[in-house]
């Protein structure tokens, strides 16, 4: 995985949605759910999508469990 994408004019790294997303799992103690990221992170969760493939994929590329939490 190449760390760089381009969304419209703003360069988005994968490290930089990784470490959104573990700022939120970090509050969270789990990993967030899609509607908390839209609403509580810096990127939206489409933007997970689009960049990692999946949601489930960010989850398993921040190195979490799918089911913890859930």
């Amino acid at each position: 995985m190449t760390d760089e994408h381009y969304s419209g004019r703003s360069k988005i790294l994968a490290s930089d949605l990784l470490d959104d997303f573990h700022r939120l799992a970090d509050g969270f103690d789990r990993p967030p759910k899609r509607s908390e990221m839209d609403q509580r992170g810096l990127y939206s969760a489409r933007t997970y999508d689009d960049r990692l493939g999946s949601w489930t994929a960010a989850i398993h590329e921040a190195g979490l469990d799918v089911s913890d939490g859930f």
